[in-house]
């Protein structure tokens, strides 16, 4: 899964209303699934939306994507990832390998440091 935030172009995947309370945060790749939006739903799950349809993802794989995006679009390194999270670097390494769980609070903050509206 690779998650693209900036500069996406998710009405092209969906031109009706999205669910209520949800939120289009950036475009989703997939193997053998291709791309779509990335929706934040009103519940706090990722989803991809495509031609109308919206399909659950796993939702430890899509934050830890997200995460990754994120640091890349903004030029972070893992060590300034760690600074602005007020954890240490192996925690991001973790994160990024996934040998952790990245959610919890830490996915709340990136969230909102985003502006990406939880509920």
């Amino acid at each position: 899964m690779k998650i693209k935030l900036k500069n996406h172009h998710g009405r092209l995947y969906h031109a009706a209303p999205l669910p209520s309370g949800s939120r289009m945060i950036g475009e989703v790749t997939r193997q053998r699934v291709g791309s779509g939006a990335l929706v934040l739903l009103a519940s706090g799950r990722f989803a991809q939306l495509n031609a109308g349809t919206l399909t659950s993802l796993d939702q430890a794989e899509a934050a830890r994507e997200l995460l990754k995006a994120w640091a890349a679009e903004n030029g972070l390194t893992q060590a300034e990832v760690a600074d602005r999270f007020g954890v240490s670097a192996n925690a991001v390494a973790s994160w990024f390998s996934g040998r952790r769980s990245f959610g919890g609070a830490a996915l709340k903050l990136l969230l909102m440091m985003n502006d990406f509206q939880l509920f």
